[in-house]
């Protein structure tokens, strides 16, 4: 393997601690307490007690069928509530790394998935790819819990599957684990292993300032992080060396073939040279590769642009070093479709098996939709943990959350302002009174199924004859304005909204034989509701005090 230049010293866990501290570039070697002599496995239960269980559970499933359907739902929700967790530790990283800083905060695991003990780490292998800076450990720059996924990741890339492909690993933490950070230390140990080109795509743009920052932290500012934009489409990306940052939504961008960004970013790699790291954050924007489940021995149809251009980037950089990092990576069996690094199959279903039997591996699976007739069914849930359980045994993925163990909650009432009281009293009573203006319309027969354009006697008009719905030009993107605002989501709907209250009040004014001139321009008559939608715009508008009494 292609290591970095120069000679280096290498850290050794049961050296001096202080040794060695100015040399920023020394390197771990995790092989030193390999020998060392473990905790040992805590004694397994009692088979009988197991089969106690089992039977308790059969039981109660029994029972919950013969009950309503609301009863079985307040059921669920207590399932829901009764799920256990597990007090969570990467003991074989500290074994290994004992100058490690633990996590500065709680951490569990599911106590299903913490049933199953991860692979034990080859220190052999581990020695040769794995090159973490010293001091980025002894300072807690990468906490042990992170470096559990630095460490099984880096093993997990070592390996590949029936296709060809190198294997993948899963990071699906929750919320607050610090998956930016994780990531970061993946790329910077690849980057001191030789590999000077890497992939970054995340949801959102802003983020990558998020990864200029960790890589900051881990005492690798040098590595430059591009955004994929900063190239039109047409040319080719001029970074010789560093972190290529993309969202989804542009690498699904450009119609043409010579200005797909896809094909732009598959060009700068290499191709299926290409070694470095691809890293999917926030991966679950394309589980939606495969939107329903399948059915009659059939793939599903209709897959999203994201998870195709997801599923294509591996298929044509077959050596790269793919990371999933989401804390929602899948909720059902066919969302996990884009994870085809993960070893669950062995090909996809629009590919051919290899007639060479020993290229085959071991993935428990031929195709995908062997996987999606395996696990789909009434127990979806006991079938997705079981795929969990698999996946960590074989190292391929990790799951951790914070615990909320000194948490407090409390509800506390009377929170709510005066004024932001009175706000949203004024934004009920506006929308109850539109929605009796548009029963009312609908009942005369007068509802028209859109008011976009149309001028139900405008305050502004000068005409007697304000009541007649008459057609007005249309501005310019007026469509998209909507009426009453520049709220991209709210203005046109409550520009509708806004139009039929003027045409109810209009009618029930012509119905009462109330001159409409005066119904339309007499303050008096008229009383201001507000609706604060944000911070920046404000809906307003009037309803007459004859209409309002005739619709009660």
């Amino acid at each position: 393997m292609d290591m970095d230049s120069g000679d280096e010293e290498a850290y050794n866990p049961s050296a001096d601690p202080a040794a060695g501290q100015d040399d920023e570039d020394e390197a771990f070697d995790p092989a030193a307490a390999a020998d060392e002599p473990s905790d040992g496995d805590e004694p397994m239960d009692d088979p009988d007690d197991d089969e106690f269980a089992i039977e308790g559970k059969k039981k109660k499933r029994a029972a919950k069928k013969k009950k309503p359907a609301a009863e079985r739902t307040d059921d669920f929700e207590e399932e829901i509530e009764a799920i256990e967790f597990k007090q969570y530790a990467p003991k074989k990283v500290l074994e290994l790394l004992k100058e490690a800083r633990p996590h500065p905060d709680k951490v569990v695991e599911n106590a299903t998935l913490a049933s199953v003990e991860a692979p034990d780490v080859d220190t052999e292998l581990l020695k040769k790819c794995l090159k973490v800076k010293r001091e980025v450990v002894v300072d807690g720059h990468l906490s042990a819990l992170q470096l559990e996924t630095v460490v099984y990741a880096t093993l997990r890339h070592e390996k590949f599957l029936t296709t060809g492909a190198r294997a993948g690993f899963a990071l699906w933490d929750g919320a607050g684990m610090g998956k930016g950070r994780q990531l970061a230390g993946v790329i910077a140990n690849n980057w001191r292993l030789g590999r000077k080109k890497h992939v970054w795509i995340s949801c959102s743009a802003d983020l990558i300032e998020d990864a200029r920052r960790d890589l900051k932290d881990l005492k690798h500012a040098k590595i430059k992080v591009r955004d994929l934009k900063s190239w039109k489409g047409d040319k080719d990306v001029t970074l010789e060396e560093g972190v290529i940052f993309a969202t989804y939504s542009l690498l699904v961008s450009g119609g043409k073939e010579k200005k797909h960004r896809l094909n732009q970013l598959v060009k700068w790699c290499g191709g299926e040279s290409f070694q470095g790291c691809i890293m999917f954050d926030e991966a679950h924007k394309a589980k939606n590769l495969y939107p329903t489940a399948g059915k009659g021995g059939e793939l599903p149809t209709k897959p999203t642009k994201t998870g195709l251009a997801v599923k294509d980037l591996q298929r044509r950089l077959p050596g790269a070093r793919v990371v999933y990092a989401s804390a929602t990576a899948a909720t059902e069996p066919h969302h996990v479709g884009y994870c085809s690094r993960l070893g669950l199959w062995k090909v996809e279903a629009d590919e051919e098996m290899p007639d060479d039997p020993a290229k085959h591996k071991d993935e428990p699976f031929d195709t995908f939709l062997d996987f999606l007739q395996s696990v789909r069914g009434a127990n979806v849930m006991a079938m997705m943990e079981s795929v969990a359980m698999y996946l960590k045994s074989q190292g391929a993925v990790v799951s951790r959350s914070l615990s909320f163990q000194d948490c407090s909650f409390e509800l506390v009432d009377g929170v709510m302002e005066a004024s932001s009281e009175k706000c949203i009293d004024n934004a009920a009573e506006l929308w109850a009174q539109l929605h009796k203006c548009i029963n009312w319309l609908q009942a005369r027969g007068e509802l028209r199924t859109s008011f976009k354009g149309v001028n139900y006697g405008s305050d502004e008009s000068d005409d007697d004859d304000a009541t007649a719905p008459t057609r007005r030009r249309r501005r310019p993107n007026a469509a998209k304005r909507g009426d009453t605002g520049s709220c991209g989501c709210l203005s046109g709907f409550a520009g509708r909204c806004v139009a039929a209250a003027r045409a109810a009040a209009a009618i029930v004014a012509r119905a009462s034989s109330e001159p409409s001139s005066n119904a339309a321009h007499s303050s008096s008559n008229w009383r201001r509701v507000s609706l604060s939608c944000s911070s920046s715009w404000r809906l307003t508008t009037r309803s007459s005090r004859a209409a309002r009494c005739d619709l009660r």
